[in-house]
């Protein structure tokens, strides 16, 4: 990763956060009561939140009883995070292209944090790092969008406005199917431009990463309340993973 990675730059911004502050705890912690509810971990259990952002599913998790590991690659976004850290309960800067040296019983990927990176083989790499840190018997949650649906419901332009801070935004997506989000950030004291990036996976780009990196596909639900997945009109893709 360098330097010039857009994800490097524009997530670390005071503006990114700015612009979807809309993210509520309260969504966060049902949806993250419905996955304990499914899935029954044991008090204790480890877990890691992958690609934590500022710590509002690790936070819940760790309510929930799980001791929790949350890495993130924005400094910013970690050290907001780690004001909430305690005993069982800890945050640090990490690229999750690269495994940790531990093993966790759960591993949550969540809120479409994959498909930013230039190339197919970075998220492949990410699946082969969750599949060497989970344990053997571990569990993995990857919650990513409906590929499908987004496409179909994607909004070309439009403009949000916080306080004295407006964003103008165009979306498109590319023969490569990447969803590509260009944001202009109009400040007093100038225009700032940016661009989100998240390559369209379907269900089936997932499973032949899967099947590349040992994991294998054992559930699939179609919302945070954990209805079935339907291709056409689910609002996400939310997988349910354990070790081939």
């Amino acid at each position: 990763m360098t330097e010039k990675s857009w994800f490097a730059s524009w997530f670390d911004t005071p503006w990114y956060h700015l612009l979807y502050q809309n993210r509520s705890y309260e969504e966060a912690a049902r949806f993250i009561h419905a996955l304990i509810q499914e899935l029954k971990p044991h008090a204790g259990a480890s877990a890691l939140d992958l690609a934590c952002g500022k710590g509002r599913h690790s936070i819940t998790l760790h309510q929930a009883g799980l001791l929790v590991t949350g890495v993130d690659l924005s400094p910013s976004s970690i050290a907001e995070a780690s004001l909430s850290a305690t005993h069982g309960l800890q945050f640090m800067v990490h690229d999750m292209r690269q495994p940790l040296n531990s093993k966790f019983d759960y591993i949550f990927n969540l809120f479409t944090s994959l498909g930013y990176f230039d190339t197919i083989d970075e998220d492949l790499q990410v699946m082969k790092s969750m599949a060497q840190m989970l344990e053997s018997s571990g569990t993995a949650v990857i919650d990513f969008m409906n590929a499908e649906r987004t496409i179909q419901q994607l909004v070309a332009e439009e403009e949000q406005i916080r306080g004295d801070i407006s964003f103008s935004i165009q979306r498109a997506v590319t023969e490569d199917q990447v969803i590509v989000k260009s944001i202009a950030v109009h400040t007093p004291t100038g225009v700032y431009d940016f661009e989100e990036r998240v390559r369209a996976y379907r269900l089936a780009d997932f499973e032949r990463m899967f099947q590349a990196s040992g994991l294998t596909l054992v559930q699939i639900f179609g919302d945070y309340t954990l209805a079935p997945f339907q291709p056409s009109t689910s609002n996400r893709l939310i997988m349910i993973l354990k070790h081939a």
